[in-house]
């Protein structure tokens, strides 16, 4: 998935699970507002399932959730982390 696939699929998902279906922009502020701290559990596990990127406390940062271009550069920065150390070295 490119990076504006992971965009469209998480305003999607925002959307659907947070803000009644109303259409969400990539740049909206995700919290305070939209999401709740319980949601925040919700969205960090459809990451994980949806990306294979698990997220933990120290990565759900006010800045990480400012909006979702900051949770998919998150995203991203995380899956080039988990590749740089699968990638044997010579």
């Amino acid at each position: 998935m490119n990076t504006q696939d992971i965009i469209t699929d998480l305003c999607s998902f925002v959307s659907t699970e947070f803000a009644d279906r109303r259409e969400v922009s990539p740049d909206e502020r995700l919290m305070p507002g939209i999401v709740d701290s319980l949601g925040v559990f919700v969205l960090a596990e459809h990451i994980q399932h949806t990306y294979g990127v698990a997220l933990d406390d120290v990565d759900m940062t006010a800045e990480a959730l400012e909006n979702i271009r900051a949770l998919v550069a998150l995203i991203e920065e995380k899956r080039r982390l988990e590749t740089l150390h699968a990638t044997p070295t010579t």
